[in-house]
């Protein structure tokens, strides 16, 4: 049987030279003690978080492993009571999370709210 665990590490709380990374969290999916995928979240406040920056190792693609993690990630924030996730993505990379994260493309006028 593999053991799942989900961790949050806030561990980049530092300035470096002129960058704050206060709100900045790492999530870690590891089975039995091998990671195979870790996320970027930058907490901006209750209003917005981003996920920046997402990987999975190449031996775990495809076993579902991202979505164990996008699934911890998406439950801590609404615990923080965080209302949005937003990814900065380019056009070409959106269908995965369009298609099987149900994320939706901001129109210029939502940027401003």
């Amino acid at each position: 049987m593999h053991r799942l665990r989900l961790s949050f590490s806030s561990s980049l709380r530092r300035n470096l030279k002129g960058q704050e990374y206060r709100g900045t969290y790492c999530a870690v999916l590891t089975i039995n003690s091998f990671v195979v995928s870790v996320g970027i979240i930058q907490v901006v406040g209750q209003e917005i978080a981003e996920l920046p920056l997402v990987a999975t190792s190449i031996a775990n693609h495809g076993k579902g492993y991202f979505q164990l993690l996008f699934s911890g990630i998406e439950k801590s924030l609404a615990f923080l009571n965080v209302k949005n996730l937003v990814l900065p993505t380019a056009e070409d990379e959106g269908s995965i999370w369009t298609n099987k994260f149900d994320f939706k493309k901001i129109i210029p006028n939502q940027l401003s709210e």
